[in-house]
């Protein structure tokens, strides 16, 4: 539940300051010949449960779309902090997009 509101609480974020996550500069940490499932009607594109092989993702939700990524990116650093530390050392993908959410929110208070 409670990364679920994290999640949620992004979105919010990330609507009243995309200039601090531009979707262009997030789609280039993922591999070249990875696509979003966009509109996908499978269940377990669905799934919330924290993958046990990340590739660039910490659950399968967040292959879902780019801003949906960067929410289960920010519900995972701010619910999850011993399990992102050891996962970002292993998988480079997740150490760029930990990064950057980690920088826009700094971006966002800054300029506050």
């Amino acid at each position: 539940f409670e990364r679920v509101i994290h999640h949620e609480v992004f979105h919010i974020i990330e609507n009243n300051y995309k200039k601090f996550f531009p979707d262009t500069v997030w789609a280039k940490f993922n591999n070249p010949s990875f696509y979003y499932s966009g509109n996908s009607t499978n269940p377990e594109a669905f799934s919330l449960a924290k993958l046990s092989n990340t590739n660039g993702f910490f659950s399968e939700y967040a292959k879902y779309s780019i801003s949906e990524d960067m929410a289960e990116t920010f519900s995972f650093i701010n619910s999850r902090e011993k399990y992102v530390s050891e996962v970002i050392n292993l998988d480079k993908i997740l150490n760029k997009k930990v990064i950057f959410i980690k920088e826009g929110m700094s971006n966002i208070e800054k300029s506050l």
